[in-house]
């Protein structure tokens, strides 16, 4: 899964020095939830990381097939919502898409919640190309949503919050894109540096608590 560490331009120079961190502190227990607002039923398709301990294989029959524990596939009703079973909140490095494997040509929820080891981490990414308008809704215990995306659309999304646009693989240009994408700078990629870029690409979660909603919108 593809990580570019940009939050607040700050990620990877912390890893780098050893900070240690206060959402550490506290076991994380996080409830994720896929939403779909269109008016008709629709697929999702969800890629785990290696390392995540949510998987389709801890998953059963809430998938209702899988290849392997790394992908599960699921249903989601029309106006309706599917909460991804995690009672233990365990560990979740996941990557959806909807009406679409995840892939070349799909738009991505990419989620990273429960770390045991540093902060939690999400964005909607287009890296891999377009599909669907996704959006996340990042809400901790007793506070307000923090909102990623939804994109604008295939383009034209250099200042939208939490979103990678098509193809840019580290927010501020193409360096090695997936899927056919050309290397080098994009008038589609934010401005900025890879470590400060003017809007951010990917959010870290710093709460313990709350609730993360993949939100399919019309």
């Amino acid at each position: 899964m593809k990580k570019a560490f940009v939050v607040s331009g700050l990620l990877v120079l912390a890893v780098l020095i050893g900070s240690v961190c206060d959402a550490d502190a506290a076991a994380k227990q996080k409830r994720v939830v896929i939403k779909n607002q269109q008016s008709s039923s629709v697929t999702a398709s969800i890629s785990f990381a290696a390392d995540s301990e949510v998987n389709a294989q801890t998953l059963g029959t809430f998938c209702k097939s899988s290849t392997g524990k790394l992908n599960c596939v699921f249903d989601v009703p029309a106006n309706g919502s599917k909460e991804i079973p995690n009672p233990g909140y365990k560990y979740l490095n996941m990557a959806l898409a909807f009406k679409a494997n995840v892939g070349c040509g799909s738009t991505k929820a990419e989620v990273t919640v429960n770390n045991p080891k540093w902060y939690d981490v999400l964005d909607v990414s287009l890296v891999d190309g377009f599909n669907e308008k996704i959006q996340i809704n990042v809400t901790p215990a007793g506070g307000k949503a923090t909102v990623l995306g939804p994109p604008k659309g295939k383009s034209g999304n250099q200042k939208v919050f939490g979103v990678f646009p098509e193809g840019c693989d580290v927010c501020v240009e193409r360096r090695n894109p997936p899927c056919g994408y050309s290397k080098g700078k994009s008038p589609e990629c934010k401005a900025g540096t890879e470590m400060k870029p003017d809007v951010v690409c990917q959010y870290q979660d710093n709460s313990n608590n709350g609730m993360i909603e993949v939100i399919l919108v019309p």
